[in-house]
């Protein structure tokens, strides 16, 4: 079986089947495996459509992506959200998702209380940067704006989530205690939703799956004929040129250069995802509210998306009505930024009986 063949499988099994192999995988795929999988993928199937209360399934950079389509050119300022900003209130700053855009908040911020501010990514410029160097590039905003305050309280979604945890790590560096609300984010889901929904042996393929991936968002009936023009490219920037003679002039909203540097930076952050290492880093001091969807992406992952191995201080868990990508859409994410209590009587009976288990380990 040639790469390309394996290439169309892949993208056969990920749109007709929600069935994520990487090209490898395929290769040593036989068809009674492949049957027990999608037998397998059918009962979850099922058991979605149960909970799901007619909500459409997402996949793909739909996943990770809320919002491509902006005339907005975005270079890293922080983006001052329009809230209640009621005196006296602890300010908080929000990290967007792996776009960068701070307008994904719009919906929350008239809920919010607080003064508010969106640290957004720099999509002008095009170097690779870690998550630790996106924290440092977003770190004198925040110390400028919480000058005189030795509280913060950050709130990231999605990617920025990973941002979040890594900005928490340098203000306690300086001496600054807070509070993280992670919003359906944390790197252990991050990395598992990437290699599920973008499964690749390596970053040439990762190049033609994402590119691929964005044209199932734009113009789905292309990306079939992109994918084979894909596979006869040798480097990222040969892609991205072809890729943008696919891209319909009435979907830019802004020039196309400002286009490939979006797509060129969103593409940095998903090789800055693979990348992050958690092992290696010192527990955070800094307490954590997580707020999952109450339809998840990714199975059987740990109560807590495994953010204990994160911090020292307790982990709180909720679960908010809407998926991966609906939650920013919960006007219970504003509570919870609010400080308002979210927790019913199930909820606390689920809490406690999720302590026990983790007691008992």
């Amino acid at each position: 079986m040639d790469s390309m063949m394996a290439v169309e499988i892949k993208q056969t099994l990920e749109r007709e089947f929600d069935i994520f192999l990487t090209a490898q995988d395929i290769r040593g795929l036989s068809f009674t495996k492949l049957l027990e999988m999608n037998s397998i993928n059918t009962v979850e199937k099922n058991n979605n459509s149960r909970n799901t209360s007619g909500e459409e399934t997402v996949k793909g950079m739909r996943l990770l992506i809320r919002l491509l389509k902006t005339n907005t050119m975005n270079i890293g300022i922080p983006m001052k959200l329009q809230t209640k900003g009621e005196i006296g209130k602890q300010k908080v700053f929000l990290i967007p998702g792996i776009e960068g855009y701070g307008s994904i908040f719009s919906n929350l911020a008239g809920e919010i209380e607080s003064p508010a501010t969106c640290l957004q990514f720099d999509n002008i410029q095009t170097d690779y940067l870690s998550i630790s160097d996106i924290a440092n590039e977003l770190l004198p905003h925040v110390l400028t704006e919480n000058k005189g305050r030795r509280y913060f309280m950050i709130a990231g979604y999605s990617f920025g989530s990973l941002v979040a945890i890594e900005l928490a790590r340098k203000l306690e560096a300086k001496g600054l205690v807070g509070k993280l609300i992670l919003i359906d984010g944390a790197p252990e889901l991050m990395k598992v939703i990437k290699n599920q929904q973008l499964a690749a042996s390596n970053n040439e393929e990762l190049e033609t799956n994402f590119l691929v991936s964005i044209m199932d968002m734009v113009v789905p009936t292309l990306s079939k004929e992109l994918l084979a023009n894909l596979q006869q490219c040798t480097s990222w920037q040969e892609k991205l040129d072809k890729f943008m003679t696919y891209i319909p002039t009435e979907s830019l909203m802004s020039s196309a250069e400002h286009q490939r540097n979006i797509y060129t930076s969103i593409y940095n952050r998903l090789i800055a995802l693979d990348k992050y290492d958690i092992s290696n880093l010192s527990p955070l001091r800094t307490p954590i509210l997580l707020l999952k969807p109450s339809i998840p992406i990714v199975k059987n992952c740990l109560h807590d998306y495994g953010l204990s191995k994160i911090t020292r201080e307790k982990v709180e868990v909720h679960t908010i009505e809407g998926n991966h990508s609906t939650i920013l859409d919960n006007m219970r994410i504003a509570m919870a930024i609010n400080g308002e209590p979210l927790e019913d009587a199930e909820e606390f009976k689920a809490s406690i009986m999720e302590d026990k288990k983790i007691t008992n380990i």
